[in-house]
């Protein structure tokens, strides 16, 4: 893995030999956990004085724990909304070595789909596949470490202002608020036909992300992002758990209709086959199902 240097970029762009690439969101999709969220509670276990900063995230667990309910968005929330003030004066050494705990401790803890995939994926040369880009909208020294475990290509994710060493609260967030616009930069660096492109993500932010891709896979979507997958017929639904294995869906459709015209029942889905599900330069790879 590597930073998109202007180096690696043009060594990347010299081998590929067909205009496909993978993206891949992290947190929520590749991995089970939020990394945001992890790093600031170990941080305020090293640091007391920062404790009281994190107790609105352990608020919002308990809340998510105790209620038992299926929307996470205000952990994810809480997390995000005190990152200014927590970061604030934050030596980036002692942030350093808490995200390599953090990644040593929970960055294989991923889901199966997006491992195995990764693996396939790898199998090839990258003149094969393309690149596998990891957009993410987690800090970059975080994200970083965790994509270069797992072999990622490039990582495009959320730089953090510093100055003499120490983190001044601010941030870069165009991989949080604009990652559509990101990817379309991606897509002109090298010339991607995006209709052959892939995109994994688990929330509504990275809607902008799937509606640029011609396989876009929703990982245990919920939500406004169930419903968007429900409406386009090209993306997949996919169920994913290491209990039971992996289940893809896709809206069912009706090529019978007037005119050649489809229609996309609201609400239904069919289980569709790997096969079907992914592009054709991507390997075939086993994938442990709860209907095998």
């Amino acid at each position: 893995m590597a930073s998109p240097t202007p180096e690696w970029i043009e060594e990347i762009r010299s081998r590929m030999r067909h205009p496909v690439a993978s993206f891949f969101d992290i947190d929520g999709t590749c991995s089970k956990r939020q990394f945001l969220l992890e790093f600031e509670v170990l941080i305020g276990e090293m640091f007391p004085e920062r404790r009281p900063m994190v107790q609105v995230v352990h608020d919002a667990l308990a809340t998510y724990t105790n209620e038992r309910t299926y929307d996470y968005g205000p952990v994810i929330k809480a997390a995000v909304d005190i990152v200014p003030e927590f970061f604030r004066g934050l030596w980036i050494d002692d942030a350093l070595a808490a995200a390599r705990s953090v990644v040593a401790r929970y960055g294989h803890m991923t889901y199966l789909f997006p491992r195995l995939l990764l693996s396939a994926l790898q199998t090839l040369p990258i003149e094969e596949r393309g690149p596998i880009i990891a957009i993410s909208a987690g800090p970059d020294f975080i994200a970083e470490i965790f994509c270069r475990l797992h072999g990622f290509d490039l990582v495009y994710s959320t730089p953090y202002e510093s100055k003499d060493g120490f983190f001044t609260g601010l941030r870069d967030d165009r991989t949080i608020h604009h990652k559509g616009e990101v990817v379309d930069e991606i897509k002109e660096t090298f010339g991607l036909d995006m209709s052959r492109c892939i995109g994994l993500g688990d929330t509504v932010s990275d809607l902008s992300m799937f509606m640029r891709v011609g396989h876009p896979f929703g990982m245990n979507p919920k939500g406004k992002l169930l419903k968007w997958i429900r409406e386009h017929p090209q993306a997949v639904w996919v169920s994913d758990s290491q209990a039971t294995g992996v289940t893809l869906f896709q809206a069912q459709t009706d090529d019978r209709a007037p005119l050649g015209g489809l229609v996309v029942h609201a609400g239904r889905f069919v289980e569709t086959t790997l096969q079907e599900a992914l592009p054709s330069h991507i390997p075939t790879f086993d994938l442990p199902g709860s209907h095998p």
